[in-house]
């Protein structure tokens, strides 16, 4: 049963109220767009009224004037995908992100565990393996030394992976041990627990058993700590520059619905709905109006809150080893000795789905009015993504979005332009994933891979995000890995197929125009144009002439809906 949402009226339709000139800036949008030094805005409607071109006198109506001290002003930022809640619970969690040994991590633990209630879960992320002196996370046996019963479920970086402790293992109801001849019949199903070859569960969890272990994590965490967290992201993407975000965020919709109604959404926020979310509605049909996800796409009269969008992940990630490929991983995704190699010399990683289902899944929601976003990142994952979505019939019209792109092929290009599905992209993974995407993919997979250029030269729509918490949510610092693919800036010594790196024009586009497309906002949003949106955030440094300085640059003011909603005091150094 859907839940009613009626309008009051129409988009756009807001009173007009007072008016305030923003002055002295200089007003970006592209080297060969219109450049502007003031703007006036309609406070009432949240838009911009009159635009002033160099040299154009000031008008003398607005009654409120802010002078910007000759700042840059760069159209509104969108993250394109992201997870606001976890970004919000990993900044209150327990990091592994700096450390190199299984001893490191095992502090982690065990400081966690001394200052956590006994029957409080232990929940941690952001562990590499690939930076882990020994190759390998810590394991359920060690985790039992640390803190025994307690639920414990470790994170890493991609969050595709979990390490879960004994406790947690027996509440999922997954053996602790298996015979040889189960292990065998396991490795064909492409079981998703992980045990050593003696039959011992490991701890290990990929893709759907780290899912049924969030889940269960799921079901002790409040909805008071839910929307503390996502409050926390929130707030954080504000401060970093963000206007717009498009969140995959699960049991979400009532807290960003009320936060909406109390008037405590201070950027613009468009969810994403997990599939399940659409398919258990059904099954719900009792539960309060308020707490379903609405069953078809909608936004608020103010259009600070958007739903129109369903997720669907078609692999796992590249790190984890379980993004799906057409050619075999040439090691295993953590081990480094040829023999475990030469048992897995036929991984290939993990396909979600059937492609019977993944069909049935993107027909329901596409039926049901919702822009399909897909999770790919393996090119098979797209390839079966593409597939299910012509099966579908889903059209240029309906914008569908792959998002990641990270390993594709030129036979997929043409069928991604053919569709113009949108490559929604997060240039900050080519930076993290170079060290080893040499040693983990077939050369000839290299040849579309990361490939932003490519797939603007090809005419495909791009997008910019992401994906934190996986990846920081700074989107100067994504702006900047996308031109320099490298870190330090300029460096070419680490740098993973130059020839893809963007332009700083094109860049800005990822998060202005290219954010907007994807969000079905590019009539009011992306741009500065009269009727738009007053969206935009000053930064003080002249990124533009010096896109080495972005990832250095802190915003000084974000402007949204015509009001601003951040403003770094002089003296604030965060």
């Amino acid at each position: 049963m859907a839940a009613s949402h009626g309008q009051s009226r129409p988009l756009g339709a807001e009173a007009p109220g007072q008016q305030c000139l923003y002055y002295n800036g200089m007003f970006y949008q592209g080297e060969n767009e219109e450049q502007y030094e003031w703007v006036v805005v309609d406070q009432g409607t949240g838009q911009i009224v009159q635009l002033g071109k160099p040299g154009t006198d000031l008008p003398s109506t607005p009654i409120e004037r802010i002078d910007l001290e000759g700042q840059l002003v760069l159209p509104g930022l969108q993250d394109s995908h992201l997870h606001i809640r976890m970004l919000g619970e990993t900044l209150s969690r327990p990091s592994f992100r700096d450390c190199r040994s299984v001893a490191d991590m095992l502090e982690v633990v065990r400081v966690a565990h001394e200052a956590l209630p006994p029957d409080a879960w232990i929940v941690g992320q952001h562990w590499d393996h690939e930076q882990i002196r020994e190759g390998r996370p810590v394991t359920m046996t060690e985790l039992e030394a640390v803190c025994p019963g307690r639920f414990c479920l470790l994170y890493r970086g991609c969050f595709h992976v979990a390490v879960a402790s004994r406790q947690t293992l027996e509440l999922m109801g997954v053996p602790l041990t298996r015979s040889p001849a189960q292990l065998t019949a396991l490795k064909l199903e492409q079981d998703t627990v992980e045990y050593d070859a003696t039959g011992q569960a490991t701890g290990l969890l990929r893709e759907a058993a780290a899912t049924r272990a969030f889940s269960l994590h799921e079901d002790v965490v409040t909805d008071e700590q839910r929307r503390a967290w996502i409050q926390t992201g929130l707030q954080h993407a504000l401060e970093l520059g963000l206007t717009v975000v498009q969140p995959n965020d699960a049991h979400a919709w009532p807290i960003y619905r009320q936060l909406h109604q109390e008037g405590q959404l201070n950027l613009r926020v468009h969810l994403t709905l997990p599939y399940t979310e659409l398919r258990d509605q059904a099954d719900a049909a009792d539960a309060p109006a308020a707490a379903l996800p609405p069953f078809a796409p909608w936004s608020s009269t103010d259009d600070m809150l958007r739903c129109q969008r369903i997720k669907l992940f078609a692999d796992g990630s590249l790190g984890a080893g379980t993004a799906a490929l057409s050619l075999p991983y040439r090691c295993a995704h953590n081990h480094d000795d040829h023999a475990h190699d030469e048992q897995h010399k036929e991984d290939r990683g993990i396909l979600n789905y059937t492609q019977d289902d993944f069909n049935a899944y993107v027909a329901r929601a596409h039926q049901a009015g919702f822009q399909l976003e897909i999770h790919v990142i393996g090119d098979a994952a797209a390839d079966s993504a593409l597939t299910a979505l012509e099966a579908a019939g889903v059209g240029p019209a309906d914008r569908a979005i792959l998002t990641h792109c990270q390993v594709l092929s030129n036979s997929i290009l043409p069928r991604m332009h053919k569709l113009q599905t949108i490559a929604n992209i997060q240039p900050s993974f080519v930076v993290t994933d170079a060290a080893w995407l040499h040693k983990r993919l077939d050369e000839r997979l290299l040849e579309v891979c990361y490939a932003w250029r490519t797939l603007l030269q090809r005419g495909i729509p791009c997008a910019g995000g992401s994906d934190a918490p996986v990846e920081t949510i700074n989107p100067l610092q994504g702006m900047h890995d996308a031109i320099f693919r490298d870190k330090p800036a300029g460096s070419t010594e680490m740098c993973f197929l130059p020839q893809e790196r963007l332009s700083f024009d094109e860049a800005l586009h990822l998060y202005t125009r290219g954010g907007a497309y994807a969000g079905r906002s590019e009539q009011r949003r992306g741009i500065f144009a009269e009727g738009f949106d007053a969206d935009f955030v000053v930064l003080p440094t002249p990124v533009h002439k010096h896109p080495e300085l972005l990832a250095s640059t802190k915003v000084s003011r974000v402007v949204v809906a015509g009001q601003t909603r951040f403003l770094r005091q002089p003296d604030d150094p965060s």
